[in-house]
């Protein structure tokens, strides 16, 4: 199980677990974390849920896709060198703490 820190535009910090391979947009999901809109359901379509991604090396997250790197192009918030797709993340293994914040240009509350 890795840990995986979700950091939201509004509210508390949430400390989550993530086994190995499990989807970050899932896990955020699954914690109840607000402001991944994730409209298209996770299908790399939609760019809804960007987030910046430390704590980890990079390479560790595995190649972004040529997909991910057009639609962070244009996410609503300013990509940075850290910035991901969550629905493209899967936990490594033996990844080490994750710090996930998600972008405040997309906040919404989930439902």
């Amino acid at each position: 199980m890795a840990v995986v820190t979700f950091v939201p535009p509004v509210g508390a910090p949430i400390t989550a677990s993530a086994p190995t391979g499990a989807n970050l947009l899932s896990v955020a999901m699954a914690y109840g974390v607000g402001g991944l809109v994730a409209e298209c359901g996770g299908d790399a379509v939609c760019g809804t849920c960007h987030v910046f991604v430390s704590g980890i090396e990079p390479q560790r997250l595995g190649a972004m896709s040529e997909a991910e790197d057009e639609l962070l192009d244009d996410a609503a918030a300013p990509r940075r060198a850290n910035s991901r797709l969550a629905c493209q993340l899967a936990v490594p293994a033996e990844p080490g703490p994750i710090v996930v914040t998600v972008a405040a240009e997309q906040w919404r509350t989930m439902p």
